[in-house]
């Protein structure tokens, strides 16, 4: 496989953004209301498991109510207390609810993760379809905004990568968090060894979600294709910090410069058109970075 450096990546990105900044503008704004069209859909969606719940709404209110009404300050020993009021008078009213209509809270419970499903569907479906048009970009030099509505399939692959993800990341946590109960010593010495390990497979998986748009192949031919790319974790962590510096640098910069202008009022918009730009760049270079690394 190729090589590729980090400045050329970042390079293409900067250049590739500016030269089709409008069309990458107009896909982030079309983004955006798909967002919150999914949004809506799926309080639409799960609105009808949270209406046998409805009465109990004035309970709830009523409990954060007097909550907010308790006067005392803000970090201390009573502030600990008056935590532990409401989870107690919240739990008592959930007990209430469940021993009165057993399946309201079920009903309740699988409501909410309904509204989550959607939105986590609408929102994989985006950077699915940010990352096709990124390697659209690369590869033609052009896209369209048709690409940010990725295929289903596609979606449930990533979603089947993400509890992939969550298991092998996961698993040396269970394991270190086991030790800690037969020895103190060896626990801490594995949670260590296994932050280190999270940290190696995150980067080597890195590429897995690009697999999946690229090759339209399985999960876990996605996830083992990212895990044979030479030299995928120090160019990722490399072109991670890269894109960290550039980040802080420029919010700094342009904060500064508002500040002196006396235009305070207009940082949360050019910080918003900034996340936009960050955004954008960093997957045209990520997008440049696969491909030099998975070139033969």
């Amino acid at each position: 496989m190729g090589g590729v450096s980090i400045r050329a990546a970042f390079k293409f990105g900067f250049n590739a953004f500016f030269k089709k900044f409008l069309f990458l503008l107009g896909a982030a704004i079309v983004a955006f209301f798909v967002w919150l069209a999914g949004m809506a859909l799926g309080v639409l969606v799960a609105m009808p498991f949270f209406i046998p719940v409805s009465k109990f709404i004035t309970k709830i209110k009523n409990v954060f109510v007097e909550f907010m009404s308790i006067k005392g300050p803000a970090v201390t020993a009573q502030a600990g207390e008056k935590l532990k009021m409401l989870f107690e008078k919240l739990g008592a009213v959930f007990a209430d609810i469940y021993a009165t209509y057993p399946t309201v809270l079920f009903l309740a419970v699988l409501g909410a993760l309904v509204f989550f499903f959607t939105l986590m569907y609408i929102s994989i479906m985006i950077s699915m379809g940010w990352m096709k048009i990124s390697l659209d970009i690369h590869d033609k030099g052009s896209s369209e905004i048709l690409s940010l509505f990725t295929r289903p399939i596609i979606v449930f692959r990533s979603i089947a990568i993400s509890i992939l993800s969550l298991f092998i990341l996961g698993l040396p946590f269970v394991i270190a968090a086991f030790m800690l109960k037969v020895s103190t010593a060896l626990g801490v010495i594995l949670m260590a060894i296994a932050f280190f390990l999270d940290f190696y497979f995150g980067l080597k998986m890195a590429f897995s979600f690009y697999f999946l748009v690229d090759k339209k192949v399985g999960a876990l031919q996605a996830i083992k294709s990212s895990f044979a790319v030479k030299n995928g974790p120090i160019n990722v962590l490399l072109l991670v910090l890269l894109m960290m510096v550039v980040g802080g640098v420029a919010g700094f910069g342009l904060a500064l410069v508002l500040s002196l202008l006396r235009l305070v009022v207009l940082v949360p918009i050019f910080n918003m058109l900034l996340q936009f730009m960050l955004s954008a760049i960093s997957f045209l270079a990520f997008t440049y970075l696969y491909r030099g690394l998975t070139s033969k």
